[in-house]
């Protein structure tokens, strides 16, 4: 799919089809719950506060966010906020409780309101069977025990198997080559017949730098001839320009392939002619490995010592390469078997058999951790009840079309994912390598891909559902992770099958021809991941966890030109920086031309190590004279919550903000977390004052200023220095 297809007008298809449909949804929901549809509502067209849109946004996390989060619901149900949601916009571990609410509330018997939502909590009230299940999944990845624990190595050592015979047959080319080329020679090398140099085994690399040089003669000529054009012509003097940088590449590459022969030769030197042994060399380079970490810890190097230690582990999967070629060269070049050519066949003919059956059986997504992954997220949070409450019922196959069914109270789920672009040649990504994307009922995509419908999609790729959806905004491990990208470990973790991510149909492909697709992603999207050469331009893209962009969920919200956005901040931030939050001003700022005025000062740890709020409310500047506001959320403390949550916290010191990485919570910590959610979402939502204000301010549209009207910390004023920080 070449640049000049890429003809995609998302804003333009955002607003003509996208937001129409939310829309219609959105007032379906309103005459059911609220029994009233606002005017100006009824005649939306595009975007503006005038809707009085209202969205809740669950941060990532992981379980520790989700477990959060479903405090936050209890909470927003128990005081009679959480009808008032029209978008529940989720990224990461917040997808999990939101595609949880999604799955239960999309029931007729089934609704936001206390006496029927599901995860009721009330003292002297048996908590519901819903709520039970939950609690006693929170260990998902594992919950049978030590057998379940056993199947996520032995997964991966599938994944790295059958990625091993992805790459195998170009191995055994490189092999085939070094053989046609220097068979002969290395075998009279390894039996001292002849010596050599290593200077013998520079082939390409003359040849590529004398056509260099070539061209650097001609394009000296070529000014000379053209001058008036290339001066008057940007186009010309830029080819120009990159002709210089893709002659180096050449000569890179060249050098490269050289290398690989070299490598061999190397080897035949240390153990055919000088008779040392050549594991035990990389046996003592290994070695060296603990010595200088300790060596770090003892010493506190510098930062640049981290990132020297980043490419030396990056290094680890093109070795892993490079010692199979090297056994494999010993093996086929110097062999001392009569029926060596023989062998050597049936190795070539084997292995191009295996390039064509993994080409036409392999699908990439199917050979990654993500269907484990998804299929135990579905498991512990894709369910209802049945109308007795008795029963839980799996919806592991829940589709995204039919969320939000007729007679169900459902806010409209967005579900956050990140468009991986590290392999995109468009520089108004700004260095981001990624872009928002989303999963939702009527429409998934974004605006560098178009949106195509969600029917559409699910019908290409019978895989995709709310679990698939949920599993990919919650795909944390994964090579190539939008912004958060770590490069120099993207070789390696491609190729250890760390891969949770997924390759979706692409929406722009899809406007043009459904039939393009036969529903398997091949091996070359494998390499695509191997090399970070993902973009927007092939048939399927690569989505991974929405963290990987913005982390709260909030930035879909502010598209849509929400009048009040609720957000939960459950991301991990022990010394409280706000972080997300941080980046989703700037990307508000940049992207959207949309200012975010608040307050945290409150929420800081103070010397005690503990906060004065909870929250605060932020004013949303949209331009053009519409105001928003946003009710913001931090998982923090401030020494009045429940005596079993501070006693969590003096044995465990970074609650709550426990790493990410801890995804097999226990009862104790389930609850501490679930807890806390609720304690910060009642300390918001409680007073009787609040209800009535968000009461007229929602149903009756009334003009309020939220942030004097909350009268959050008491003296709660837009902060400058805070937007200084973040500018």
């Amino acid at each position: 799919m070449g640049k000049e297809k890429r003809v995609v007008d998302g804003k333009q298809q955002f607003t003509a089809e996208v937001f129409p449909a939310e829309i219609n949804e959105i007032k379906s929901r309103r005459q059911k719950v609220l029994g009233q549809v606002h005017e100006k509502l009824d005649k939306a067209t595009s975007p503006n506060t005038n809707l009085g849109l209202v969205g809740l946004a669950f941060s990532g996390g992981g379980i520790r966010s989700a477990t959060f989060n479903l405090g936050v619901s209890q909470a927003m149900v128990k005081y009679g906020v959480f009808k008032y949601v029209d978008y529940l916009s989720t990224v990461s571990g917040g997808g999990f409780i939101g595609s949880c609410l999604s799955s239960v509330l999309n029931t007729p018997y089934t609704g936001p309101d206390f006496k029927n939502f599901p995860f009721h909590h009330e003292p002297g009230v048996e908590e519901p069977l819903a709520f039970r299940y939950l609690r006693n999944n929170s260990n998902y990845l594992a919950p049978g025990g030590m057998l379940d624990k056993l199947r996520i190595p032995a997964l991966l050592i599938r994944g790295i198997l059958i990625n091993l015979l992805v790459f195998l047959p170009y191995i055994v080319l490189a092999v085939w080559i070094t053989n046609l080329f220097y068979g002969n020679v290395f075998r009279q090398l390894a039996a001292g017949q002849v010596t050599m140099q290593w200077s013998q085994l520079i082939f390409l690399t003359p040849y590529a730098m004398l056509a260099f040089v070539l061209w650097v003669a001609l394009f000296l000529l070529g000014q000379r001839l053209f001058r008036k054009k290339l001066l008057a012509n940007y186009r010309y003097r830029n080819a120009y320009e990159l002709s210089f940088a893709v002659g180096l590449l050449i000569i890179l590459l060249a050098i490269a392939v050289d290398l690989v022969p070299s490598a061999f030769f190397a080897y035949i030197q240390e153990i055919h002619i000088e008779n040392k042994s050549f594991w035990s060399l990389l046996s003592a380079a290994a070695g060296l490995v603990p010595y200088l970490f300790a060596d770090k810890a003892a010493k506190n190097l510098s930062k640049w010592y981290g990132k020297f230690s980043l490419y030396l582990l990056g290094l680890l999967g093109p070795a892993i390469f490079l010692i199979l070629y090297v056994e494999m060269a010993n093996y086929m070049i110097l062999s001392a078997s009569p029926h060596a050519t023989q062998i050597n066949m049936g190795i070539y003919l084997a292995t191009a058999l295996l390039f064509l059956y993994v080409r036409w059986a392999m699908d990439v997504n199917a050979t990654s951790v993500h269907s484990f992954y998804r299929d135990r997220l579905s498991k512990a949070f894709l369910f209802f009840v049945n109308q007795a409450g008795d029963q839980i019922i799996p919806n592991d196959a829940q589709s995204l079309t039919s969320l939000s069914g007729p007679n169900t109270r459902a806010p409209y789920h967005l579900l956050n994912v990140t468009l991986n672009l590290q392999g995109s040649d468009d520089p108004n990504l700004r260095g981001r390598d990624a872009d928002f994307f989303i999963f939702s009922k009527h429409f998934s995509g974004g605006f560098r891909t178009g949106f195509c419908p969600t029917p559409d999609l699910e019908k290409v790729d019978p895989h995709l559902n709310l679990a698939t959806a949920m599993a990919i905004s919650g795909a944390a491990v994964a090579p190539n992770s939008g912004s958060t990208t770590i490069k120099p470990l993207v070789f390696i973790l491609t190729l250890l099958n760390l891969r949770l991510g997924y390759w979706v149909p692409n929406p722009m492909v899809m406007a043009k021809s459904k039939k393009l697709f036969l529903k398997r992603v091949k091996t070359e999207y494998l390499l695509k991941e191997l090399f970070s050469r993902v973009n927007e331009d092939s048939w399927f893209v690569n989505v991974t966890d929405g963290g990987h962009l913005e982390n709260l969920g909030i930035y879909e919200l502010l598209r849509r030109r929400c009048r009040l956005i609720i957000a939960s901040d459950a991301e991990a931030d022990v010394n409280l920086e706000f972080g997300g939050l941080s980046k989703l001003i700037r990307y508000a700022r940049i992207d959207l031309a949309i200012e975010i005025d608040i307050n945290l000062d409150e929420i800081r740890k103070g010397k005690n190590g503990l906060s004065q709020q909870h929250w605060t409310v932020g004013k949303i500047d949209y331009g053009h004279g519409q105001t928003g506001y946003l009710i913001y959320m931090k998982s923090s403390l401030t020494g009045n919550e429940e005596e079993y949550v501070k006693a969590y916290k003096a044995r465990n010191p970074d609650f709550p903000h426990e790493s990410t990485a801890d995804q097999f919570f226990d009862e104790a910590q389930f609850e501490v977390y679930r807890a806390l959610g609720y304690h910060i979402a009642k300390d918001v939502f409680k007073q009787k004052e609040v209800g009535e204000i968000l009461r007229r301010f929602i149903e009756e549209n009334e003009r309020i200023d939220l942030v004097e009207a909350l009268d959050v910390g008491r003296q709660n004023k837009p902060s400058p220095g805070f937007k200084a920080q973040v500018g």
